[in-house]
Order: structure tokens, then sequence, then C-alpha cells
């Protein structure tokens, strides 16, 4: 299965891609099992559990942080 683009997009198309991608995921019945596994996984491109790999890298960043403090 291909899910991104084949050739180059501009910002725009990806974006719009990826927002199209954001809204599948609301409705998904597994999404906070794909969000457990993103985390664990740390993708660098793509949309898992709603998030971009962008988000999920701010996110695990934060996690971190917390982490850090519990310690």
């Amino acid at each position: 299965m291909h899910a991104g683009p084949v050739g180059e997009e501009s910002p725009a198309e990806r974006a719009a891609r990826e927002a199209v991608a954001v809204e599948v995921c609301q409705l998904c019945p597994v999404r906070a099992r794909c969000l457990d596994l993103a985390m664990w996984v740390r993708p660098e491109y793509g949309v898992w559990a709603g998030l971009t790999a962008a988000e999920l890298a701010a996110l695990a960043d934060l996690s971190e942080l917390d982490m850090k403090e519990v310690a």
C-alpha cells in the first residue's frame, strides 16, 4: 500500500493530504493503540493517530520532559 505522493508535492498539497488523513483518524476505533505504537516507533513521516510525524516528535519531547520531572 502506498499512501504518500508519487514524486514531489507542494507544501499545500502535503497539508491537504495530511488533513484528509487526520480526518480519517478521528473516527478510527484503534486510534489510541495507534498512538501508543507511534510513540514507540517514532515515525519520520505520515499521519499516525491523527498526528503528523512532527506533532508526534513534539509530543514525545514533552513526554520525556515530564518523565525527567518525575525522576
